[in-house]
């Protein structure tokens, strides 16, 4: 998926697509976030997790019940950031 992103970042419906990605992720890192100062950060981070979190999956060895595990505790500790 990330190698596609790069690859394919410049066409449009790509960059539609990851819009509006990021437009339901911001739409719930608005609600948990405190500091209202901090919500573009938070929105970007919490993507970047997630497509980060994916590239993880598909890269793996571990078993899919590890990976779950992995993505619980990784949404934990971004969370707790906002």
């Amino acid at each position: 998926m990330v190698a596609g992103i790069v690859e394919f970042g410049e066409n449009q419906q790509v960059r539609a697509a990851l819009n509006d990605l990021r437009d339901m992720f911001g739409q719930y890192i608005e609600q948990v976030t405190t500091d209202p100062s901090q919500l573009e950060i938070n929105k970007r981070l919490y993507f970047e997790m997630c497509i980060g979190n994916i590239a993880l999956f598909n890269t793996s060895t571990f078993p899919v019940d590890k990976g779950v595990q992995i993505l619980q505790q990784n949404l934990k500790r971004v969370l707790e950031l906002f």
